[in-house]
């Protein structure tokens, strides 16, 4: 975070012509030679890619299972991340739009090996001396913190399913301390799926592999937005109220709406970029199927996981009405405990609640 608030004031500083090349830029990239490559095709397929490289921020739901006080500290973990993915992701990718062009020859290279970082460019063209080698020793520490967040969730989920019964019991152990042995195991064995990149075929299992996780971000964050939807029409037909929920989604179940709207509209672009390449008058039908399964792999993995899981339980759709909405609750409070907390909410000055709301 810290490596995307320094490029964010380099970016700034590089645009506006205050570095050692003295160069204004503005907004001279977004007319030349423009913002969206290929137009709305190009446009489609950076979705997958977008989707691998913002993925991670659900990771504050799991975190929450484990949290001394979730009640007061997911709230605040989930407005933080909304803001860090508005300013820092969003508004450092911005900067560099300004700064780098599409069609700079050091981006050029193949999706598994470009020539270099789009974030160390922006910096050489500014002609920054040192600072480049600094960022790339704050991305490879972003990233060694990054692989530890995706372990701890991958063992936790692997944990959760044994508990109940979607994978081996064996998956539930874990020592006095709480650290998921078996789990861990499975998922240090995927991660040496990492060295292929090594192999003849670096570039095409690359794309596969970025295939399978790019797209599964959306899938997911779906799922997500789905489950809250269900939830929250569980909760109104069991008869409860928002005032008896001890924090809820500022932008309610409209906000869900919203992003499952959003996320099919990723997986219908998608598949029109998959079925309609860029450049597909030039390929033949085997190279068309092959470029097509390999961008929308993730759908029939997931797709085929869940008609097995449907099959194998024999389960069915459970109604509103028969949705448990108790059981494993942690840290229960009384509605008598929230009216208060409400009630010194309110007492508080305009400034304070402001950056409650906001922080």
């Amino acid at each position: 975070m810290a490596a995307l608030i320094g490029f964010i004031i380099c970016g700034v500083v590089i645009v506006c012509g205050g570095t050692p090349s003295g160069t204004y830029l503005g907004a001279h990239t977004w007319h030349d030679p423009g913002a969206f490559a290929n137009g709305f095709k190009g446009f489609c397929s950076v979705f997958v890619f977008g989707a691998f490289s913002f993925g991670g921020s659900e990771l504050v739901g799991l975190a929450a299972g484990e949290a001394a006080e979730p009640r007061k500290q997911l709230p605040r973990a989930c407005k933080m991340v909304t803001w860090r993915v508005a300013i820092f992701f969003v508004l450092s990718l911005f900067v560099m739009s300004l700064i780098v062009p599409y069609n700079d020859s050091h981006l050029t290279g193949s999706s598994s090996n470009p020539r270099a970082s789009p974030f160390v460019i922006a910096i050489q063209i500014g002609q920054i001396r040192v600072l480049p080698h600094i960022f790339n020793a704050a991305i490879l520490i972003s990233v060694v913190s990054m692989s530890n967040s995706a372990v701890y969730a991958s063992s936790r989920m692997l944990v959760g399913m044994a508990e109940k019964r979607i994978v081996p019991s064996f998956f539930q152990y874990t020592d006095r301390r709480g650290r998921p042995y078996p789990a861990l195991l499975l998922v240090f064995l995927f991660g040496l799926l990492a060295f292929l990149i090594y192999s003849a075929s670096q570039d095409e299992i690359f794309s596969w592999l970025v295939g399978i996780s790019g797209l599964s971000t959306i899938f997911m964050w779906g799922t997500i937005c789905a489950a809250h939807i269900r939830f929250r029409h569980a909760w109104k037909k069991s008869g409860y109220t928002m005032r008896e929920l001890p924090w809820s989604s500022p932008f309610g179940v409209w906000g869900s709406w919203f992003g499952l709207l959003l996320n099919v509209l990723l997986l219908a672009g998608n598949f029109y970029y998959s079925a309609f390449p860029i450049g597909e008058g030039q390929m033949d039908s085997m190279k068309r199927a092959h470029d097509f399964f390999e961008n929308m792999i993730s759908a029939v993995v997931v797709l085929v996981s869940f008609l097995l899981h449907k099959m194998i339980t024999r389960s069915k759709p459970v109604s509103f009405e028969a949705l448990d909405l108790h059981s494993d609750r942690r840290d229960p409070v009384s509605s008598e405990d929230l009216e208060r907390e409400r009630s010194e909410f309110a007492s508080w000055p305009l400034w304070r609640r402001v950056l409650h709301i906001l922080f």
